[in-house]
């Protein structure tokens, strides 16, 4: 018998994933040749996952401007156990650079936040929120200046994008600053290599030939690892 046959009903599947799937049935009785294929959409609840990732040593440190208001980097240091971030006697710029090793992330890592986090070592002067603002964050997608090791051109070197999140004068217990960045800014966390930062104050100066600065601990200091800066990602995997 020759016709048109319409059936209805459901399945179950031990399929946990979620994701695009395909199935194909097949009669067993009556309709020897009669199979039926399509696909559907298996649907859960994915769980966070969390991984933190420290700066590393050699390759950040502190940028300072050649010249005041020159906007190129001049002198720099990546063998401290701190970096600086504010500006010098001669109202010149210090910018901190910060280096990531993010290779680690899963391939299908999905990134929904990320949190920087900065822990104060010292105070030079007057506390430079007062008059440089806030400190302001930049992302490379891999590396400044096309080299892992801390350049002066870094000081100047142009971010996959700039303003990606901010430090303000709020500390949290035990000296930490922390700046949550934006959205925007997710899709340059390199899951294949390197990631840098850039930190630089607002405002380069406040002209009045006085170091204004905070010194935070940098990739270097060894007595306790856990204040070295700190990158925190939440992120899901798909499929």
């Amino acid at each position: 018998t020759s016709g048109t046959y319409s059936f209805t009903g459901q399945f179950t599947s031990p399929t946990t994933a979620t994701g695009a799937y395909t199935y194909t049935n097949y009669s067993v009785y009556g309709c020897g040749s009669l199979t039926q294929s399509g696909t559907w959409t298996a649907s859960g609840t994915a769980t966070p996952l969390t991984a933190a990732f420290y700066s590393s040593g050699q390759q950040d440190g502190w940028i300072l401007e050649s010249a005041e208001a020159s906007n190129v980097g001049g002198t720099l240091n990546s063998a401290l156990t701190n970096f600086s971030v504010g500006d010098d006697a001669l109202n010149r710029q210090y910018r901190g650079i910060l280096h990531f090793d993010t290779s680690s992330l899963p391939d299908k890592a999905s990134i929904t936040s990320a949190t920087l986090m900065i822990k104060k070592q010292k105070m030079v002067g007057v506390n430079p929120f007062t008059n440089h603002q806030n400190i302001l964050v930049d992302v490379k997608k891999g590396s400044f200046s096309n080299s892992s090791a801390l350049q002066a051109a870094d000081f100047q070197a142009k971010p996959s994008r700039a303003t990606v999140g901010t430090f303000k004068n709020t500390p949290l217990a035990g000296n930490w600053y922390s700046a949550n960045l934006i959205a925007a800014s997710l899709q340059f966390i390199n899951g294949a290599g390197e990631t840098q930062f850039r930190l630089r104050f607002k405002l380069d100066d406040d002209n009045d030939l006085k170091t204004d600065c905070f010194r935070f601990f940098s990739g270097n200091y060894n007595p306790n690892p856990t204040y070295r800066p700190t990158l925190t990602l939440t992120y899901y995997i798909f499929p």
